[in-house]
C-alpha cells in the first residue's frame, strides 16, 4: 500500500513542486469557492469549532500515538490549544539545545506547560555539533535549505525513535499585507513535506495552514499591517518584526486563542548564529557556513498565493465585514 497523507486538509491548497531547483517561486492555488468563504463565521462559538475540527482531522492522519513540536512560539502554543480544545490524546515534545542556546523559546514552552497542565518530553541536542557534522548532509538528502527546518528534521528523527505515529508542528495562518494576503511558504518551509514522503512518516508542518476555516479564520480576524514581509534578517528589522507580531498576537487572541507573547520573537536561531560570529569574528558565517552552500544547490524559492477574482472578492468582502464590526 502506497503512503498516503494530505499535507493540506482535503487538498485546500495545492502547489507547484517544492523541490524545483532554481524556480523562481512556488505557486499556491486555493481549491475553494465563493460560497465557502460566504458560509465562514466569526463569531466565538464558530472559530472555537474550527479549532477542534482541524485538530481531529490532522490526529486522524498520525495514527494512534501522535506528538506536537512545541517551540515556545505563539504558533505551536495556538496548537496544542486546538489539540486540547478537542479532548485528543497527545505528547509535547520540547528541544532544548546545550548551553541554553534557545533558552528565551524554551522558558515560555515550559511556562506554557505549567500553566496547561501538561507534562511534556525534554529532547537534548548538541545543536552546534549537530550542525557543524549534519547540516549540509540532511540538508542535501531532503533539498532543504534552512538550518532551522533542518535541526526540526533531527528532532522528528529522534520522535519516530521514540515511537511516535506522526508529528504535529504550529506552522503559520495567513494575514492581509499591502491588500493582499501572506505570507506564504517559501520551498524551505513546506519542505517538510519531502521529509514525510521520503520516510513515509506523516508530518503536518504547517497545523494553522492545515485546515481552510481555522486558517482564513484567523487571516480575517488579524489586523491588516503595512510592513514588508520579508523577515529574513529580523534583527536588522527589529521595528518591522515588532509590527507583524503584534497583529498575530491580536489576531490570535481575537480568534479565542490564550497565548503567551514572548517579549522578543525572533527566529531561535540567534544566540546560535551570535556563537559562529563571535568565534569566527564574522557576523555572517552562520549563513556562510550552512545556508548559503544549501541555497547554492538548490534555490532560494519564495511562495506565491494565486486567489480567482470570486475568491478575492468574496474573501475581502468578509474582510470588510469583520473589520467594521470589530470597530
Amino acid at each position: 500500500m502506497s503512503f498516503q497523507f494530505e499535507p493540506f486538509r482535503n487538498r485546500w491548497l495545492t502547489f507547484t513542486d517544492i523541490l524545483d531547483p532554481f524556480a523562481e517561486c512556488i505557486t499556491y492555488t486555493v481549491d475553494l469557492d465563493a460560497d465557502f468563504f460566504a458560509s465562514l463565521k466569526l463569531d466565538r462559538e464558530s472559530t472555537s469549532w474550527y479549532r477542534s475540527s482541524a485538530a481531529k482531522a490532522a490526529a486522524a492522519q498520525l495514527s494512534d500515538n501522535p506528538v506536537l513540536c512545541l517551540s515556545g512560539g505563539i504558533d505551536s502554543q495556538a496548537m496544542i490549544q486546538c489539540w486540547q480544545e478537542a479532548g485528543l490524546k497527545f505528547d509535547v515534545a520540547i528541544m532544548e539545545f546545550e548551553n541554553n542556546l534557545n533558552q528565551h523559546d524554551v522558558s515560555v514552552a515550559l511556562e506554557y506547560c505549567h500553566k496547561n497542565s501538561i507534562e511534556p518530553i525534554i529532547l537534548k541536542l548538541n545543536v552546534i555539533q549537530f550542525l557543524t557534522r549534519d547540516c549540509i548532509e540532511i540538508g542535501t538528502k531532503y533539498k532543504c535549505t534552512s538550518p532551522h527546518f533542518i535541526t526540526h528534521y533531527k528532532m522528528f528523527d529522534m520522535l519516530r525513535n521514540l515511537g511516535y505515529t506522526g508529528i504535529c508542528c504550529g506552522g503559520t495562518a495567513f494575514a492581509r499585507n499591502h491588500s493582499e494576503w501572506g505570507p506564504v511558504p517559501s520551498a524551505a518551509q513546506s519542505n517538510y513535506i519531502e521529509y514525510s514522503n521520503q520516510n513515509q512518516f506523516p508530518v503536518i508542518g504547517n497545523f494553522l495552514g492545515y485546515d481552510p476555516a481555522l486558517c482564513w479564520s484567523i487571516a480575517l480576524l488579524t489586523p491588516e499591517h503595512d510592513v514588508e514581509w520579508n523577515t529574513r534578517y529580523p534583527r536588522i528589522m527589529d521595528d518591522t518584526n515588532a509590527v507583524r507580531y503584534a497583529g498575530k498576537v491580536a489576531g490570535y487572541s481575537n480568534h479565542g486563542f490564550d497565548i503567551i507573547p514572548q517579549d522578543n520573537k525572533y527566529t531561535g536561531f540567534e544566540l546560535i548564529k551570535d556563537y559562529f560570529a563571535e568565534k569566527f569574528n564574522d557576523g555572517w558565517v552562520f549563513e556562510k557556513m550552512f545556508r548559503v552552500p544549501l541555497q547554492k544547490k538548490f534555490g532560494t524559492a519564495c511562495g506565491v498565493l494565486v486567489l480567482t477574482e470570486n475568491q478575492s472578492s468574496a474573501i475581502d468582502k468578509l474582510y470588510s465585514e469583520s473589520s467594521s464590526s470589530s470597530r
